[in-house]
């Protein structure tokens, strides 16, 4: 079995703000939980709903890996957990689970909270072992009976800190001072400059509805432009979403409807070819051209193994991946009694992705032409129900006990193909021979099972303890590979346990009248999740990671909380880890 364990964190937290709610917004803050609403979001134009509270959240790294406008900020709660696999948390919006943030228009977003120990994320299963992000969106004004928004954001991108690199000039000082046989290209470029852009974002938003009694109903439309600040390349995105809320019998039987659509396209090479095309620019000699005399055919003078023009790999390479997502989301809820509340749902999602490449020889790094197309199709059916019971005994006491199932059926479905012609010419009229043509086709589907029972107690509001126990079943199942029917199937089990207890101090009798110290409180947890998006599936006798961690947490306030601070210690420990291992084969 594979261990990781993280290092023991020792965390201090001050902050000279308060941190209850405000009439415009609220930051909540701690180690293991963090809520950000929308008016204290990061200020300026957000491509995707993580830059809102990036530099916001304890012990989450948000950061975006390259300049290409298909690249999204991506999110590791509490450090690295995995070898190869992927530590994204999975994001939960509006209660829907595992779907893909990008779906949703930042402006869309009332709040943010991020669940970061595993006690708290343990009731999501395989889902909650690299974190929990809960997102929930604006929702339909509540008295007016129409209100119609529109607005609108321009801003402007650009590279803030470039690498300091010889240029043309200081080179040839360098070369003539150690007397070095430095053949000049009779030029001077700033290859950095040359493959960047500086861009300008715009996007649009527009939105009505209204509160008529007993029905609500919110609809919007959304659009952007976001090129990269990397030369030709762009992004473009329309979406639309729907909500229509109608309760019943006096509000105790509600039903929720959402809808949302979203198209993006981007053009451009992808982040890895322009990983590629940042190195050469990085180390590409400031005196050799960008075109030979003529302005038209790139120079391309050989001073190395593979020494490209990385402005001919950005004007040459042509790719387009064009992404749809679909979600419907049906949910009711029924509150039988002061003790008895009942949610019933139902969700689709789809996620389609269509890419196109088209690669002609370029001189130093590809002989041939190169020309792929490939779709990938991805569905999900969600069922999910839960029974709730809440009591109160004799004003003391108060137990929240729920029980609840989610069923999820995942279904893939992928085809691609590619032209290569070694002589490096482009099919004539579109014709592209039999024997150029390679196909590929994949098929298949997992289910997921989780049933859950959670309780929550707490004692005049000074001793609180939550558990809550989930039993997660996931199946796997190969169904095509390249056009030949299979059946390989694997089933996986696992039980994930929680549990945490908190004393808050303050709130006992001798401590009540105390205006200097506002709170005072203690807390422990362990938990347990899974991390699904690790799993294999298909290879028997592996199954996913799993994450188990304990918490130790002490936080106070000072003068109605405007000075709050928290220490917290946790030990998180990675089990069964996947990694690759190579096997050498044998001599003959």
């Amino acid at each position: 079995m594979s261990k990781l364990t993280a290092a023991l964190v020792l965390f201090f937290v001050l902050a000279a703000a308060t941190l209850q709610a405000q009439e415009n917004g609220s930051v909540s803050n701690s180690f293991n939980h963090a809520m950000v609403s929308d008016s204290l979001f990061n200020a300026g134009y957000a491509y995707d709903p993580m830059f809102l509270i990036k530099g916001k959240v304890a012990g989450a790294s948000i950061s975006k890996n390259g300049g290409h406008p298909g690249v999204m900020n991506q999110m590791v709660i509490r450090g690295l957990s995995s070898y190869l696999m992927s530590q994204n948390p999975v994001y939960v919006i509006d209660g829907v689970i595992g779907m893909d943030p990008d779906l949703i228009f930042p402006e869309n977003i009332e709040s943010i909270e991020v669940l970061k120990d595993i006690a708290s994320t343990a009731k999501y299963g395989s889902y909650g072992g690299n974190g929990i992000v809960l997102i929930t969106t604006k929702q339909t004004p509540s008295k007016k009976k129409f209100q119609l928004s529109y607005s609108s954001v321009l801003s402007f991108d650009k590279v803030a800190n470039r690498l300091d690199l010889l240029s043309a000039q200081e080179l040839q000082s360098l070369a003539d001072e150690y007397g070095l046989n430095f053949v000049s290209g009779g030029a001077d470029v700033d290859w950095q400059e040359a493959i960047m852009q500086d861009a300008m974002v715009h996007s649009h938003s527009l939105t009505a509805g209204g509160n008529l009694k007993t029905f609500a109903y919110s609809a919007g439309v959304s659009y952007k432009e976001y090129p990269g600040v990397v030369m030709n390349s762009s992004g473009k995105k329309l979406g639309g979403n729907l909500q229509l809320s109608k309760s019943y019998l006096k509000n105790k039987l509600k039903f929720d409807f959402m809808a949302n659509a979203s198209e993006k396209s981007i053009d451009g090479i992808d982040a890895l070819d322009q990983n590629r095309v940042f190195e050469e620019a990085f180390t590409r000699n400031p005196t050799d051209p960008i075109y030979e005399l003529d302005g038209i055919t790139y120079y391309t003078e050989p001073r190395d193994f593979r020494y490209i023009n990385p402005v001919e790999l950005l004007n040459e390479i042509k790719q387009k991946e064009i992404i749809t997502q679909n979600l419907l989301s049906l949910k009711s809820e029924y509150q039988i009694n002061k003790h008895f509340k009942i949610n019933i749902g139902a969700n689709y999602r789809r996620y389609k992705v269509g890419q196109d490449l088209t690669e002609p020889p370029i001189t130093n790094y590809t002989y041939s032409y190169l020309r792929t197309n490939s779709q990938h199709l991805n569905s999900w059916l969600d069922l999910q129900g839960e029974i709730n019971y809440f009591t109160k005994i004799k004003e003391h006491h108060s137990l929240n006990a729920s029980l609840s199932f989610f069923n999820s059926s995942y279904t893939y479905e992928g085809i691609s193909s590619s032209f290569l012609n070694s002589d490096g010419d482009a099919p004539i009229n579109g014709i592209i021979a039999m024997g150029d043509l390679s196909k590929s086709q994949r098929k298949w589907s997992n289910n997921t099972q989780q049933i859950s029972t959670a309780l929550a107690y707490d004692f005049k509001k000074r001793y609180f303890l939550n558990a809550s126990l989930t039993q997660d079943m996931f199946s796997y199942s190969l169904i095509e590979f390249d056009e030949v029917e299979a059946d390989n199937k694997t089933e996986q089990q696992e039980v994930f346990p929680s549990i945490s207890a908190e004393w808050v101090i303050s709130n006992e009798a001798f401590l009540s009248n105390n205006k200097l110290l506002s709170l005072l409180s203690l807390k422990a947890g362990y938990g347990e999740a899974g991390k699904q998006s690790n799993v294999y599936g298909g290879v028997e006798d592996i199954k996913y990671e799993t994450a188990k961690e304990q918490n130790y947490q002490f936080k106070f306030g000072l003068l109605k909380n405007r000075i709050t601070g928290t220490l917290n210690y946790y030990i998180r420990e990675s089990d069964d880890l996947l990694a690759l291992n190579y096997f050498q084969n044998p001599a003959a």
